[in-house]
């Protein structure tokens, strides 16, 4: 039941798990709270994915990166720019939690979203006013490995 794992069951052999796509954090709008997106606002929206001890950032295959909803609504947009800097920390809060760690020393990528494209490719205009919604950065490692990060945003009116 965990999403970073492939879960599966067999009546002789019993119930399993193996690793999934590798599971990161991501931080919309990093060291803010809470994760307002405006679907007619103009300007980017800047997303992180962490880095983090024994996770090297250099490994990700930048040119795979693509964000969607959750939920599976709409299409994906791709980042308009990409970034190593450090700028958010790791956050072993729930999904949908707020918190507005920043930095902490070890290097993130920095993706910046085109709102307008964003609000476009997962049909924001149809989210309800102040609701929360999960969105998923997917993409791959250098060597192939896909990677899974998700955060909320709240689709503000």
């Amino acid at each position: 039941g965990m999403a970073c794992t492939v879960d599966s069951c067999d009546p002789d052999a019993g119930c399993g798990s193996v690793a999934g796509a590798l599971c990161l954090d991501l931080d919309i709008k990093p060291a803010g709270c809470p994760n307002s997106v405006n679907p007619g606002s103009q300007g980017t929206l800047t997303v992180a994915l962490v880095g983090m001890p024994g996770f090297a950032i250099g490994l990700v295959d930048k040119t795979t990166l693509e964000l969607s909803r959750a939920d599976g609504v709409g299409g994906f947009v791709k980042p308009v720019s990409v970034k190593v800097k450090d700028v958010a920390k790791p956050f072993g809060g729930a999904l949908c939690a707020c918190h507005k760690l920043g930095a902490d020393g070890t290097l993130d990528l920095e993706l910046k979203f085109n709102n307008q494209a964003l609000a476009a490719a997962l049909v924001l205009n149809g989210v309800p006013g102040n609701s929360n919604l999960a969105l998923e950065l997917s993409g791959n490692l250098l060597n192939g490995t896909p990677l899974s990060a998700s955060d909320c945003v709240k689709v503000t009116p």
